[in-house]
This record gives C-alpha cells, structure tokens and sequence, in this order.
C-alpha cells in the first residue's frame, strides 16, 4: 500500500516537473521568437530612415543646383547738380 502511494506520488511530481519544463521550453521559445522579431523591425526601421536621409541629401543636391539668376541691379543715375544757380548767385554778387 505504501509502496503503491509512493509511485503514485513520484509520478505527480515527474508530471509537475514535465509540465514544468514544458512551460519553460515555451516561454523561452516564445522570447527568442519575439527578439527575432524585435531585431527585424528595427532592422527595417534603420533601413528605411537610410533610404530617407539618402533621398533627402538627394533632394538637397538638386536644390543646390538650381540657384536662381541674380538680377543686376540698375545703377541709378546720378543728377547732376545745377551750377546754373551758384553761377547765378556769384554773378549778382559782382554786380
């Protein structure tokens, strides 16, 4: 009879144990399995924001080639100043 419980016994644990073990070969698994996916993503995301600053050093360049014409600007003229009136005015003085 004791013999008979304690086998009962020891194969509850061996279960428990299985069980166990089962669950964490799982869990293991299914972290490995999200890491995988983790590093993936981040994978693509690096590649995408690559092929992003590619397209903009791109989108510089072309900018940097079309610079727009300087307009010349137009000399203004000078006016002369009238010497008429000092001639004038120095003339009327002699007198």
């Amino acid at each position: 009879m004791i013999r008979y419980i304690y086998i009962n016994t020891e194969r509850r644990r061996r279960r428990r144990r299985r069980r166990k073990k089962k669950k964490k070969k799982k869990k293991r698994r299914e972290k490995k399995k999200n890491e995988r996916e983790k590093k993936k993503k981040r994978k693509k995301k690096k590649k995408k924001r690559k092929k992003e600053e590619k397209e903009e050093k791109q989108k510089k360049k072309k900018r940097k080639k079309k610079k727009k014409k300087k307009k010349k600007k137009k000399k203004k003229k000078k006016k002369k100043k009238n010497n008429n009136k000092n001639k004038n005015k120095k003339n009327k003085k002699n007198k």
